[in-house]
């Protein structure tokens, strides 16, 4: 008996760690065959080479040349300065693989230092999930920055569970992640609400996490007063200008429901049909019917550029084929999503902080012209492994970390699949 416990012990850990390796493998084999899951790479690729030509000829090219981005400059400042191996397009591209790469190491390490108790192999499976992201794979293939910013993001983290009482390091570097993507303004927010001390207001400790807050502020503060917005509004066709555009909103919960789903049937699996019940009824039905017929109206049609994430891509494929089935489909993907969402907000998450963070990443789409999956992949998932899902991570097993990791690798594989047809 002992020995059969044993040999299953054995094939188990070498199965999982076979999953990683042939994860990482993968990941080399995108690289060499220039892989493109996310569908942008390529005319990205164009822009930031472009923006990191600018500015390693004008330092300040970013705030008065045609810098073609809607972020900060930081990583091309961080290549121009401190990596010397940068002569061509192909260094530029290789030099920010090596990032992506590292940005693996510290996700694993992360892991590590906030789920202390959880199993090895559960960890192995997590850092393979991270592996198959589309547009991580994506990012690192064709050097694009956004990666940069998960690196500071996943450092801020690893910071804080090894010596939360180094603030002004723990605040530094989640500031890094700010000005690596302005969308990562969470993550200095989060810390700062972690390091403050609500019983002592005015405590010397309070004054220097806000001064420390306010000197790391100011670089952005002026490049935003230089740029008159957020982004740089000349060259992001739009972007820039304040609009609302509720459309949006219907993307945005498709796309953030993609990356809930599997962890809420895994990890509610016996309540979520009662709590179904208990939490919907036919007043938020029928509000919800209202109010996305109502948003549909003002709806993007089919000439617009395909954006929106995988809902509006299923949308658009349909839609050449027949109309009625295009919008049903759409409706019932909206609707389903809306309800998983919901159930999120009103049963699952317990803390404010988890349901402000959810809601900021629903609402900042808002008031962009047309919404990318990428700025949720890989950011959910990071997300929902640290913050919303955080007890249940520490709790998962093996089991369920391999159907979670089946779910994203199928979705890797159909977005690959999609743009390798169309």
């Amino acid at each position: 008996m002992n020995w059969f416990i044993s040999k299953n012990l054995l094939n188990k850990h070498l199965l999982i760690y076979s999953i990683f390796f042939l994860s990482l493998i993968s990941f080399f084999i995108g690289f060499e065959l220039r892989e493109n899951s996310a569908g942008g790479g390529v005319i990205d690729l164009k822009h930031e080479w472009h923006n990191y030509n600018l500015l390693k000829e004008n330092k300040l090219g970013f705030l008065f040349g045609n810098y073609e981005a809607s972020r900060f400059p930081f990583f091309h400042i961080i290549n121009i300065y401190i990596n010397p191996f940068i002569s061509t397009k192909s260094d530029y591209i290789f030099s920010f693989f090596l990032y992506s790469f590292i940005l693996i190491f510290i996700f694993y390490l992360s892991l590590i230092n906030v789920f202390k108790k959880q199993n090895k192999l559960v960890i192995f499976l997590i850092v393979s999930i991270l592996l198959f992201s589309p547009y991580f794979r994506t990012s690192s293939f064709w050097g694009l920055q956004e990666n940069l910013a998960y690196i500071f993001f996943l450092m801020s983290i690893t910071l804080y569970e090894k010596n939360n009482k180094n603030m002004f390091f723990i605040i530094f570097v989640s500031f890094l992640s700010f000005y690596a993507d302005q969308k990562f303004v969470f993550v200095p927010l989060f810390f700062l609400l972690k390091l403050f001390n609500g019983k002592e207001l005015f405590s010397y400790k309070n004054q220097k996490l806000f001064f420390y807050a306010l000197i790391l502020s100011i670089p952005a503060i002026i490049i935003f007063y230089l740029w008159g917005g957020i982004t740089k509004s000349e060259t992001t066709s739009g972007i820039n200008e304040f609009s609302f555009r509720p459309q949006n909103i219907i993307f945005t919960i498709n796309i953030m429901a993609l990356y809930l789903l599997p962890f809420y049937i895994l990890f509610n699996y016996k309540k979520k049909l009662s709590n179904f019940y208990s939490k919907i009824n036919f007043v938020n039905i029928s509000l919800y019917i209202i109010l996305y017929f109502f948003i549909r109206s003002y709806f993007v049609d089919s000439n617009l550029p395909i954006s929106g994430g995988w809902s509006f891509k299923i949308f658009s494929f349909l839609l050449s084929y027949n109309y009625i089935l295009s919008e049903i489909t759409f409706f019932l993907i909206s609707f389903f999503s809306f309800l998983l969402l919901y159930l999120y907000f009103n049963f699952f998450i317990k803390s404010i902080f988890n349901k402000l963070l959810l809601l900021f990443l629903m609402l900042f789409p808002l008031s962009m012209e047309i919404v990318f999956q990428e700025y949720f992949d890989p950011l959910m998932l990071f997300v929902i492994i640290f913050f919303i899902h955080k007890d249940d991570i520490i709790k998962v097993d093996v089991q369920k970390t391999f159907i979670i990791y089946f779910y994203f690798f199928l979705f890797w594989f159909s977005a690959l699949s999609y743009y390798l047809i169309v």
